[in-house]
């Protein structure tokens, strides 16, 4: 299952062998938080931050391949607010709904927690809401898919670079040379680990 912002995941297994000095290059804190908002103590996460660029640079992608297309932009807006709250949704229930049965934790916590936002969920939300939105607004559905199959994949990067700043969704304990260790991860390892988020972007 792809997450992030879980901390419920074990850490990688410790081994000596992999893990890097303190002081070393490879082992410096990453940004899994940005700033705090004064007054309402909310804190603002680079996870956030990035999957709000997500959706933005999605939807610019998609508003220049409906033009490509020779197709009205005018409803992205409209369609955009959708597929933001139904991939939202959808992550969260995915999330509850899994880890609630295979680690028992309460599902009404893990649903109304900031942790665990899933990739199959948030597509399968997305989707469904994608599709009620382009019936409620007449836009055709196969014309707005293909316009918005680019930006999936865009987003989806950005959003995997969002797991890396924040230290989730790592790989096995490896000693490859490009290996890195997240000890402000969620969870966090001392280990050096296979940056799978990086593999993910590039792919």
């Amino acid at each position: 299952m792809l997450t992030c912002g879980s901390s419920l995941r074990a850490p990688a297994a410790a081994s000596d062998a992999n893990k890097i000095p303190s002081d070393s290059l490879w082992n410096q804190q990453m940004y899994p938080e940005l700033f705090t908002i004064p007054g309402i103590n909310y804190t603002i996460s680079t996870f956030g931050v990035m999957m709000s660029l997500g959706f933005l640079t999605g939807y610019w992608i998609t508003c220049v391949r409906m033009k490509e297309l020779g197709l009205d932009p005018e409803p992205v807006t409209n369609l955009l607010i959708w597929i933001m709250i139904g991939g939202v949704v959808g992550s969260k229930l995915y999330y509850a709904i899994d880890v609630s049965i295979r680690e028992g934790y309460p599902f009404f916590d893990l649903l109304f927690a900031r942790a665990g936002i899933t990739w199959y969920g948030g597509l399968m939300g997305g989707a469904l809401a994608g599709i009620l939105g382009c019936r409620f607004h007449r836009v055709s559905t196969l014309d707005f898919a293909n316009s918005v199959a680019p930006a999936l994949a865009v987003g989806q990067s950005l959003g995997r670079i969002g797991c890396f700043l924040v230290g989730d969704d790592y790989g096995k304990v490896t000693d490859v040379p490009w290996a890195l260790s997240f000890p402000q991860g969620a969870p966090p390892t001392l280990d050096t680990v296979h940056p799978t988020q990086l593999y993910e972007v590039a792919w």
